[in-house]
């Protein structure tokens, strides 16, 4: 299966604590408070596309909180099975999700 979605990074610019807390895991929540103040609304925009991506093919994760998405040292994001891919291109971030 595959799964594509497209998320407006504005949209991220003003988000809450707690809307941060319910759709990132804590590992996320600790990258995020790491990264430079620019880049805050595409790391979460980024998150929440690859997020929607993922359960739009598996509806058993819904608890977007619970997906722990990981990006290697190479710029590749990774959670368990799945293939992810995004890129972002006029403030947008396209997601790409595959799983077999």
């Amino acid at each position: 299966m595959i799964s594509i979605d497209l998320t407006k990074i504005k949209r991220f610019k003003k988000i809450k604590k707690e809307v941060l807390n319910r759709f990132l895991h804590p590992n996320e929540i600790e990258e995020y408070i790491k990264i430079e103040k620019e880049k805050k609304a595409t790391f979460l925009a980024t998150r929440w596309a690859l997020k929607e991506c993922i359960f739009k093919i598996d509806n058993n994760l819904y608890e977007f909180k619970k997906i722990h998405i990981k990006k290697t040292n190479q710029g590749r994001y990774i959670f368990e099975d799945f293939q992810l891919s995004t890129t972002n291109e006029d403030g947008y971030v396209v997601a790409v999700a595959f799983k077999k």
